[in-house]
């Protein structure tokens, strides 16, 4: 039996395939281990394998094929260095992109025509700056969840339903443009999603002529509608609310923000709890801040509270790091091919991103100033809000100064900063500051005339086709206060210039934004009603009945005080005659001041009833 039993035990379950050396020199059993059982009772310093033949054969087999696909991918990348593509391998090879990566990103999304970028490699053209009611909740605590990793998806599954044609990128996004690179790229969801490339491609198809992205051929304003759509769904699966373009977008922001707050974002401790990953808490702060900084403009555009509290203490800004300040930027056509040469430049993708969330803190601060309700505004107070301005301005840092930097994300900053300061002083350009010397109205002037030089710059850089949404916004107001001295001095010819520009950039702009098409007729109404001499090229519309021109389009833009009438229910409308505050748009808010003596008791004195 024992015998038996031994003679069994010698069966291929027992027989190591491998002795060690030592055991195989004395022909002795070898339990395989490391180190075997015989060395560690014979006391052997070194137990050691030899490879088989065949296992050793198998992997050279496997090294020879793993190096004949690495020479193909670096020739693969060599031949793209060689072509018109360079500038953009390049800056992927300078971020530490592996060549696995952006070869296999070649030959995945390659287009027929070997000029043609995939969408991956034109989102990283983006300037990345790029994207609410409540306090905060003390609930929420922990890192968000919605943010968690997810499966990867297949390599050869499009993020987007609409369009599988890959030569569709955006330019600008408040998104953490690394990390939604590098996930679009494995295809993971933790920092790319379905929703989020379909919003951008919305956005990227208002900068492209291609008639493929019109959901109308005949309508150029449907440029995108059919991505933005795609979004929309994803977003919402149950309802969906029916709203304006701009109500929809204040909608929207508004649920971000809300979001933002409740996965708990502006808390320290929710990047406490992030141990030791610098990625996540670089996309946490990244996505805070984005939704904050859009949430400040669109406030800021319609004279409303910003709609997060003033009560919650900011996080701090993403982190600036070099190798991603030094990719080059270059900017790219319909076709794919890089503009000239000289517009290259580096992107300081982090620093203009942190220097445009800063700014949008000072406004976040300033809105609050002029639209508490209860609370009236003093000169004073008014002059520490233009000082913050200022000094965000004076302390930009060098790289980001016009001339030695311009890039489109750079010039938008610049145009946020003068649209900032003409709204914090255009309600007040009836008025004098009397404490300070100061005339609001020289101040809009400046800043309409910086808004006007910048706009006419980008459009000798890039053209006013390849714009932000909000940038008609800024022409707008700008071209209002030029509207003004116009009425005032209707022969100053250099004023009538700049306001003649401001509605030729509209018009130019009315291509990929529809809202400049409102903007004119905002100016055009605006002109009617002031009696002031200036020729418009638009046709010709019932001006009497401005405000029901787009029922599409919100009040909040109409210049028609009639429209206040269906107001005056809700709350009192003041005469013109006792207000002196300027208001192109009834609609927006006002700042809160004193009236009659206590006006000037508050560093006011009123110096025009225009």
């Amino acid at each position: 039996m024992d015998a038996g039993t031994s003679r069994r035990r010698r069966g291929i379950g027992f027989v190591t395939p491998n002795a060690c050396v030592e055991c195989r020199k004395r022909k002795a059993k070898c339990d395989g281990e490391t180190p075997c059982g015989r060395c560690v009772s014979q006391n052997v310093t070194e137990c050691s394998y030899d490879v088989p033949v065949r296992q050793s054969k198998e992997e050279m087999r496997s090294e020879i094929q793993r190096l004949r696909e690495d020479q193909k991918r670096t020739n693969r990348i060599l031949d793209a260095l060689s072509s018109d593509n360079s500038v953009d391998i390049l800056d992927r090879l300078r971020n530490g992109e592996s060549l696995e990566s952006i070869s296999r990103t070649m030959e995945n999304f390659a287009s027929p025509s070997a000029s043609n970028y995939s969408v991956h490699d034109r989102l990283q053209d983006m300037a990345g700056s790029t994207p609410c009611f409540t306090v905060p909740s003390t609930a929420c605590h922990s890192p968000p969840d919605l943010l968690r990793h997810h499966s990867p998806r297949h390599h050869n599954e499009s993020w987007t339903a609409v369009t599988s044609d890959g030569a569709l990128y955006p330019i600008f996004a408040t998104v953490s443009k690394e990390h939604f690179m590098e996930d679009y790229r494995k295809g993971n969801t933790r920092y790319c999603s379905s929703l989020l490339v379909n919003a951008l491609l919305a956005l990227a198809c208002r900068f492209s002529d291609r008639p493929n992205i019109l959901h109308d051929p005949h309508d150029r304003t449907t440029a995108g509608d059919t991505f933005f759509t795609e979004a929309l769904r994803l977003l919402y699966k149950k309802t969906d609310p029916s709203c304006g373009r701009i109500s929809e977008s204040s909608f929207l922001s508004g649920q971000s923000i809300r979001l933002a707050v409740e996965m708990g974002l502006h808390l320290e401790s929710t990047y406490d709890d992030v141990d030791g990953d610098d990625s996540e808490k670089s996309v946490y702060k990244a996505t805070f801040w984005g939704a904050l900084s859009l949430n400040e403009m669109l406030s800021l555009c319609t004279g409303s509270l910003p709609q997060l509290s003033q009560q919650i203490k900011l996080p701090a800004k993403p982190a600036i790091i070099q190798r991603v300040e030094e990719a080059l930027w270059v900017p790219y056509t319909d076709g794919g091919a890089p503009l000239d040469r000289q517009f290259s430049q580096p992107s300081n993708l982090r620093t203009v991103y942190t220097t445009f969330c800063e700014l949008s803190e000072r406004v976040h601060n300033a809105l609050y100033t002029l639209y508490t309700p209860g609370s009236e505004i003093t000169s004073g107070a008014l002059v520490e809000l233009y000082n913050h301005y200022i000094h965000w301005y004076d302390t930009m840092p060098e790289s980001l100064r016009l001339g030695q930097n311009f890039t489109p994300a750079v010039l938008f900053a610049h145009l946020f900063y003068h649209s900032a300061t003409l709204l914090l002083f255009q309600p007040f350009i009836n008025l004098k500051l009397t404490t300070f010397g100061v005339l609001p109205r020289d101040v809009c002037n400046q800043a309409a005339n910086a808004v006007t030089g910048i706009v006419k710059s980008y459009a000798s850089l890039y053209t006013l086709r390849l714009t932000p949404s909000f940038v008609p916004y800024f022409v707008l107001i700008s071209a209002i206060i030029h509207l003004v001295a116009v009425k005032t001095d209707p022969s100053n010819s250099e004023v009538r210039g700049k306001l003649l520009q401001g509605i030729s950039d509209l018009e130019e702009m009315a291509k990929c934004h529809a809202f400049a098409l409102r903007a004119i007729d905002a100016l055009r109404y605006l002109a009617y009603v002031w009696d002031a001499d200036v020729s418009f090229s638009t046709s010709n519309r019932d001006l009497t009945d401005f405000y029901r021109l787009s029922s599409a389009t919100p009040d909040q833009f109409s210049p028609d005080t009639s429209i206040l009438q269906t107001l005056q229910s809700i709350q009192p409308v003041l005469s013109s005659k006792d207000h002196f505050l300027f208001s192109p748009f009834p609609t927006q808010g006002l700042p809160s001041v004193a009236t009659g003596t206590k006006l000037e008791q508050g560093g006011f004195t009123v110096v025009s009833e225009d």
